[in-house]
C-alpha cells in the first residue's frame, strides 16, 4: 500500500506560492479552467486570474489542450489555484520578486 502511494508521488512537483509552472488546460467551463502541472490534483484558474482584461467567458482566452506558464497564487493539500494575469506580471517586470 506505501509502495503504492510513493509511487504516485513520483514525478510530482515540490510547489510553493509564488512558484512558476508551466500547466496544460484539462477543463474549460464558463466562469474558470482546470490545468495539470504536475500537482496531485488538477489546478484551478479562475476567471479572473486570467488576464488584467475583463473575461466574459474562458473559452474566450484558454482552450482544452492549451500549455502557458501560471503562477502558483494558492496551495493546499487538495487544491492548488494558478495566475495567468500573475505569471505574466511577473515577465513584464523581468522575473519574480527576490531574483538577482
Amino acid at each position: 500500500m506505501v509502495d503504492e502511494m510513493n509511487n504516485e508521488l513520483v514525478g510530482m512537483q515540490d510547489l510553493n506560492v509564488g512558484d512558476l509552472v508551466t500547466g496544460k488546460i484539462t477543463k474549460v467551463e464558463d466562469k474558470q479552467a482546470y490545468a495539470d502541472a504536475g500537482y496531485k490534483v488538477d489546478a484551478v484558474i479562475p476567471i479572473s486570474e486570467l488576464s488584467s482584461l475583463h473575461v466574459e467567458k474562458v473559452n474566450d482566452v484558454l482552450h482544452e489542450g492549451d500549455e502557458l506558464e501560471l503562477k502558483v497564487i494558492k496551495l493546499e493539500d487538495d487544491e492548488l489555484v494558478l495566475s495567468r494575469r500573475a505569471a505574466l506580471a511577473d515577465k513584464a517586470w523581468g522575473g519574480t520578486p527576490g531574483e538577482i
